[in-house]
């Protein structure tokens, strides 16, 4: 696709599951087919959706910008979405697959994601970004009990930025998270106050 492969886009998008696919991925879930810009797009108001969860997690990964964002520049954001037990960045094999800038970007102004127990590695900048340049209302978001650089069995996958960026988002969550190895250390900031970080 020339943009995402999954897109929530109206307000009226609630109560979606998005679980058990391989996005930007072949059918093997080791090789790289890519979403010309995100995996999965979640923006304009979309509320009380998640993409993975209790029912099973996703392999999101080769996609051109990112895996997952919630709020874009050109929709706005979203509120209300979890983010759980996804592999974000590698394929089922647990290896780096490549052309994926961006994990997770919530920005936009969205507010009250959780981004949990996913594995994140493998790509050329953060594994996580919360906020962008424009707004600083996005907050009240938690990242916390992800593994993120490294699998869960802690072989590292690194990122080429910040293990997780807060970029004009103060009043966010960072907890119990494990690090492997993620260029530019593990949690940066940047115009960020009132940051829980543990």
């Amino acid at each position: 696709n020339d943009s995402a492969g999954v897109e929530l886009l109206d307000a009226s998008n609630q109560g979606n599951v998005v679980f058990r696919n391989m996005i930007g991925l072949d059918v093997t879930g080791t090789r790289r087919l890519g979403n010309g810009e995100l995996g999965v797009l979640i923006a304009n108001g979309a509320w009380f959706n998640a993409i993975g969860g209790p029912f099973g997690g996703n392999h999101i990964a080769g996609n051109r910008l990112g895996g997952i964002a919630i709020g874009t520049a050109e929709w706005g954001g979203s509120h209300t979405i979890w983010i759980q037990y996804n592999t974000i960045g590698l394929g089922v094999n647990g290896e780096a697959v490549g052309g994926q800038a961006v994990g997770v970007s919530v920005n936009s102004g969205s507010n009250s994601v959780v981004v949990e127990a996913n594995v994140i590695g493998g790509h050329s900048q953060h594994g996580v970004i919360v906020g962008d340049t424009r707004v600083t209302t996005t907050r009240s978001n938690s990242i916390r009990a992800n593994d993120i650089g490294r699998t869960d069995k802690g072989v590292a996958k690194a990122n080429g930025g910040f293990g997780i960026m807060f970029l004009n988002a103060g009043y966010n969550w960072a907890t119990a998270n494990r690090f492997g190895v993620n260029t530019l250390g593990t949690i940066g900031q940047q115009n960020s106050p009132g940051l829980a970080i543990s």
